[in-house]
C-alpha cells in the first residue's frame, strides 16, 4: 500500500474535524497507515491516497497545494440536442459529450459542436429506439463513423428491462462495439439492469475507453471496471436515489466523470447543465474533498477518456 504526505488544504473540513483521536480516526475511517502519524497542527497527515482513489493524482507529496480551479465543469453525458442555442450559450463553460439516439440526434449533435467548441458529438442508437429502427438507419449510422467529426459512440448500450428486444439490442450493440474496436473510439454507454452482459461485450470487442453512464448497478462490479480502465458517470439525482449514493461513495476518484443526462426530468428533477456545479459539490461533501480538487479530478479524467 502506497501513503503519501497531503497539505490539509485540499480536503474537506467535514474530514480533518473527525481526526481528534488518531487511533480511533484509524479504525474509524481507514485512512490512515497507523496510529503515531504527527499530526501536530494538523498540517500534514499521512493519507491512504489508493483508498481515496488518488494515487496517481498527486505527484510531489511533499508540497501540495491546490490552486484555485481553472479547469472547465464537465457533463459526460448529455442530450445537448435537445436544448436551444440560447440555453446551450449558457453551458458553454462546461465541456459537454453530446450523446445521440438516432440518425437524427446523431446529425443534430454534430451540427451543433460545429458552433460549440465545448460539445463533443457521440453518434448512436439508443436501446430504447433499437426495436423501432429499421437495418437500413442502423447502416447509416454506422458509416456515420467515418466523419471526422465523430469522436465517439454513444449513446448506446443494453436495457435489460426491455427483454423482448434484448437479442435485437445485442446484435446492434455488438456492431458498434466493433466499430469502436476498430476506430479506436471511447463509448458512451446505457446499460441499465445489464451492467454484467455490456461489460463481457466491451472485453469482448477490446473496447479499450468506455463510460457506464449514470451507474447504479452492483456494488463488486466497480473494481472491474476500475481494471479494465473505464469511467462511471455521477448523476444529481444521487441527491434522491440511494443506489446510486451508494456507488458514489465506493466508486474511485479517478474512475469518476459527472453527468447531467440533460433534458430529462427525473422523480421531480429538471436534469440539465446547470445542476453540475452543485453536483460537484456534493461530489465533494461525499469524498471529504474540496469542490476544487474534485474539478480538477473530474477534468482530469475527462481528458484522459477523450485522449
Amino acid at each position: 500500500m502506497r501513503y503519501e504526505h497531503v497539505y490539509q488544504s485540499i480536503f474537506h473540513p467535514a474530514l480533518l474535524n473527525r481526526l481528534q483521536d488518531p487511533i480511533r480516526d484509524v479504525h474509524e475511517l481507514d485512512a490512515f497507515p497507523g496510529s503515531n502519524s504527527e499530526l501536530g497542527k494538523m498540517r500534514f497527515h499521512n493519507i491512504n491516497l489508493e483508498k481515496l482513489g488518488l494515487k496517481d493524482y498527486l505527484k510531489n507529496s511533499n508540497n501540495v497545494s491546490v490552486e484555485d480551479s481553472s479547469e472547465m465543469l464537465v457533463d459526460a453525458h448529455c442530450h445537448a440536442y435537445g436544448f436551444s442555442i440560447e440555453e446551450l450559450k449558457k453551458y458553454k463553460s462546461i465541456e459537454m459529450i453530446s450523446v445521440s439516439e438516432d440518425l437524427e440526434s446523431s446529425l443534430k449533435s454534430i451540427r451543433i459542436s460545429e458552433e460549440f467548441s465545448n460539445i463533443k458529438p457521440f453518434i448512436g442508437l439508443h436501446p430504447w429506439k433499437v426495436p423501432e429502427t429499421p437495418r437500413s438507419e442502423v447502416e447509416r449510422l454506422m458509416k456515420l463513423c467515418d466523419s471526422e467529426e465523430v469522436i465517439g459512440l454513444g449513446e448506446v448500450g443494453l436495457d435489460g428491462r426491455m427483454g423482448r428486444s434484448y437479442g435485437r439490442q445485442k446484435e446492434v450493440f455488438e456492431k458498434f462495439c466493433e466499430i469502436a474496436s476498430e476506430y479506436d473510439l471511447p463509448m458512451n454507454l446505457h446499460a441499465l439492469d445489464a451492467w454484467r452482459d455490456v461489460l463481457e461485450i466491451l472485453r469482448k470487442h477490446d473496447v479499450e475507453k468506455a463510460i457506464l453512464h449514470w451507474y447504479s448497478g452492483p456494488i463488486d462490479l466497480l473494481e472491474e471496471i476500475f481494471d479494465n480502465e473505464y469511467m462511471i458517470t455521477v448523476n444529481p439525482s444521487v441527491r434522491i436515489q440511494r443506489r446510486h449514493r451508494k456507488v458514489l461513495e465506493e466508486a474511485r476518484m479517478d474512475m469518476i466523470l459527472t453527468e447531467s443526462d440533460g433534458p430529462y426530468q427525473y422523480r421531480g428533477l429538471n436534469l440539465t447543465p446547470e445542476m453540475i456545479p452543485d453536483l460537484v459539490r456534493f461530489i465533494a461533501e461525499a469524498k471529504a474533498l474540496s469542490s476544487e480538487v474534485v474539478e480538477e479530478i473530474i477534468s482530469k479524467n475527462f481528458r484522459s477518456f477523450l485522449r
